[in-house]
């Protein structure tokens, strides 16, 4: 199915056979879909998908579908012939391939990357390579590409918003360049954990799905603004030194430890949790029995192949696997 947000008009490309499809078009008068074009030459496969897309350029009614080949195809006929524009260079995840409305000559695909073509689909190009927004988390994409849609502003400009595991970025030169709305403000996120400072309870902390661990100030009666002060996953979050120095945990057993975290951006000490085999996402920590010693028990590793052991934190003295 395909909305065309020019003309106000829906689609639905139809399999019939290994090698024709039905194209629909929906009646708003009757509520039902009418048949446009039937054993139109083009199929998807038995596993494939068409992933339609529909614009109005220059008068023109432009449909857009790919194979899973990877092939994309273009009819200018409302389906009764299709050409094949370019091979796309990856397979798109359940984002699909995107048109833009303005502009049918910039399209989008994702997968762990976007890319984008300012051709018509004549070309491809990679937007930004997932490892790049490490170094610039406002600019470059993060990985995971999950949905891509343009709108307007208040003046008629048209934008685009590329929704991935990291947030959503904002374009307003079709993917040239991208802006990281997903900074600040941060109430919206999935998290793992969420703490309070306990030496200021005013201060929130939180670990969350890839858009890393968090920090802000709580006010009454009003959401959390919050900052992703360190990209990734992150959580279990506890807290020693009477309150004052917190850790978090990473995937597979990566311990952080920030003395001050109300103004480190990273940890200043870390530890890995030993283990061939760590099975446990995000391995669990507690505070050690001194609330006042910055020391924390950390399930997982082994001291042996076959014992299950535990790790013992202590940044006052010399980390040690008990």
């Amino acid at each position: 199915m395909a909305y065309n947000g020019v003309s106000d008009q829906i689609y639905v490309l139809e399999q019939t056979s290994a090698t024709k499809s039905n194209l629909y078009k929906f009646n708003p008068a009757t509520k039902s879909l009418d048949i446009k074009t039937s054993n139109q030459p083009f199929s998807f496969g038995e596993s494939g998908r068409a992933n339609l897309q529909v614009v109005t350029y220059r008068d023109t009614i432009r449909m857009y579908a790919y194979k899973n080949d990877n092939k994309i195809y273009q009819s200018k006929d409302e389906g009764k012939t299709w050409a094949v524009l370019s091979v796309m260079p990856e397979s798109p995840w359940d984002v699909g391939l995107y048109v833009a409305p303005s502009d049918p000559r910039k399209m989008f695909f994702g997968e762990v990357n976007a890319y984008r073509s300012i051709n018509g689909g004549a070309n491809w190009a990679k937007v930004s390579e997932w490892w790049e927004y490490y170094d610039d988390i406002t600019n470059k994409l993060h990985a995971d590409i999950m949905h891509i849609k343009e709108f307007k502003d208040k003046s008629g400009k048209p934008f685009i918003l590329n929704a991935n595991h990291g947030g959503i970025y904002y374009t307003d030169d079709y993917g040239f360049n991208h802006t990281n709305v997903g900074l600040y403000n941060l109430n919206v996120s999935q998290y793992y954990d969420v703490r309070t400072l306990p030496a200021n309870p005013n201060y929130i902390f939180a670990g969350s799905q890839d858009q890393g661990q968090q920090r802000g100030i709580v006010f009454e009666d009003q959401s959390a603004e919050l900052f992703q002060n360190i990209s990734g996953d992150y959580g279990h979050i506890e807290f020693t030194g009477n309150g004052n120095s917190l850790w978090s945990v990473y995937p597979g057993g990566s311990i952080g430890f920030y003395s001050k975290p109300l103004s480190q951006e990273w940890p200043i000490a870390g530890y890995e949790i030993k283990s061939s085999n760590e099975t446990v996402w995000i391995p669990p920590i507690i505070p050690g029995p001194d609330p006042s010693k910055d020391i924390i028990l950390a399930a997982g590793g082994s001291t042996t192949a076959t014992s299950v052991g535990h790790t013992f934190c202590n940044w006052s003295i010399k980390t040690t696997i008990l």
